[in-house]
């Protein structure tokens, strides 16, 4: 395995994780969704699949090359700004949250 790879992991673990708590804590009667990776050839399209219905999102997507994540523009395409970095847990705590990446600050 890469350390991209690992590292994707981690963060895929890290969404699915705060997504488990959020549910465990206020939403006890749902089960959470399940957090997977589509893969494309420059991003990894992080998405969260609805455990009732067949609902998808995208969460975000994190660039191959650099780890960079990037907020989702849609279905196919991310927003032009990093918003934080697989490896560096800080900015995914600061630029992330269960539902996608966060909105940029000015």
């Amino acid at each position: 395995m890469t350390r991209f790879e690992e590292t994707l992991a981690n963060y895929v673990h890290y969404i699915q994780r705060i997504n488990n708590e959020y549910f465990a804590e206020h939403l006890k009667n749902l089960t959470p969704p399940k957090i997977v990776v589509d893969k494309g050839r420059r991003y990894m399209k992080i998405v969260v699949e609805q455990t009732t219905g067949s609902g998808r999102s995208v969460h975000s997507f994190v660039e191959k090359e650099t780890g960079n994540v990037f907020k989702a523009a849609g279905w196919r395409a991310p927003a032009k700004h990093v918003r934080a970095n697989i490896y560096d847990y800080d900015s995914i705590k600061r630029g992330t949250n269960m539902h996608g990446a966060n909105y940029m600050v000015r």
